[in-house]
């Protein structure tokens, strides 16, 4: 059992949200889960377990840095965890993102040695389950009291005062500049009546429609048969790169 998370298995939900600040776990316990109730204090790594709109789900205090961080996701899952999503702050090396941004992390590259001591002789970027994250992204692209929202990787660094920042802005110089990216999740599987293509549709063009994008990728073949039919409507003239299974 863990050592530092003072808990037994089921007190912690399948689902948990990681933060770094204890008092940020105690204010999204407090504030948006029914019935938390406070499962681990130890070294004020405060963790909570309640509801939130049915759903069972904990939020738990990972501290500040890579080895502590390494040491709360180990022990979550000898607790039974299967899903850790990651929120808190931080800064930025481009100059295209704002103050009250939201990014959503595709890969974190790393400037220390943490993960060559699990992968020897290679580099390791993490990078989260691609359909999670594209759910997120698109929940928050949906909400108007998100201002902007980003994706791309992000670095992690293991220290905060240096006396140098050359190497953050290399990452940033083989980053990708002034980009915009957008990705919807049109979940056809599940909605296959006209009536909600009609919907889509005028969503679509109300959301984009003072956009002008470069390209479209698409990876499902549903959503590749609607922008065939809809897209010179939505987004004349922007060529489309499609990735789906060929059917034989």
């Amino acid at each position: 059992m863990p050592i530092h998370i003072e808990a037994q298995a089921g007190d912690v939900a399948e689902c948990v949200l990681l933060v770094g600040d204890p008092d940020r776990a105690t204010h999204i316990a407090e504030t948006f889960f029914d019935n938390p109730v406070c499962y681990t204090q130890y070294r004020h790594m405060f963790g909570y377990t309640g509801t939130y709109k049915g759903k069972r789900v904990s939020v738990q205090t990972s501290g500040m840095g890579t080895p502590s961080l390494s040491i709360i996701v180990e022990e979550l899952h000898m607790l039974g965890v299967k899903q850790i999503v990651r929120i808190g702050t931080c800064g930025t090396i481009s100059s295209t993102i704002q103050l009250g941004d939201t990014i959503v992390a595709t890969a974190s590259h790393s400037s220390h040695d943490m993960c060559r001591r699990e992968f020897p002789g290679a580099s390791f970027s993490a990078a989260p389950d691609f359909e999670l994250t594209v759910k997120i992204y698109t929940y928050l692209n949906g909400k108007k009291e998100v201002s902007r929202v980003h994706a791309g990787t992000v670095l992690c660094s293991e220290t905060f005062y240096e006396d140098t920042f050359d190497v953050y802005k290399k990452f940033g110089d083989f980053g990708i500049k002034d980009r915009n990216q957008y990705q919807e999740y049109l979940d056809f599987s599940r909605n296959p009546n006209p009536a909600y293509k009609y919907f889509l549709k005028d969503y679509l063009k109300q959301k984009y429609t003072d956009r002008n994008f470069k390209i479209i990728l698409i990876f499902h073949k549903n959503a590749l048969d609607f922008i065939l039919n809809e897209g010179k409507d939505l987004f004349p003239g922007v060529p489309i790169i499609a990735a789906v299974p060929i059917e034989t």
